[in-house]
């Protein structure tokens, strides 16, 4: 496909997600490009924003990622604990 204008980009990209063969991840990627294509268009990003926002994001979920995997796991017994309500003896 040749790219002639900034929405062939989105174009070209959809139809490469088209060959994925996972249908939900065909169908929750195409949802992400459209939106994050319009979000740089409607923003008018620079190629040097929209880098610098993309090493932010990146950081940050690499931060969440490394805090979350350095804390203590819970128990199994206690994952289903407290689930929907504050658990009270029966009768009461």
């Amino acid at each position: 496909m040749i790219i002639e204008n900034q929405n062939d980009v989105t174009t070209a990209v959809l139809a490469e997600l088209a060959r994925a063969p996972n249908a939900r991840f065909r169908e929750i990627m195409s949802v992400l490009v459209r939106h994050l294509h319009d979000f740089v268009r409607e923003a008018k990003l620079t190629e040097e924003e929209f880098l610098d926002l993309d090493r932010k994001v990146g950081a940050e979920v690499d931060q969440a990622v490394a805090f979350a995997e350095s804390g203590a796991w819970e128990p199994v017994e206690d994952l289903a604990r407290y689930l929907y309500a504050e658990e009270t003896p029966r009768g009461t």
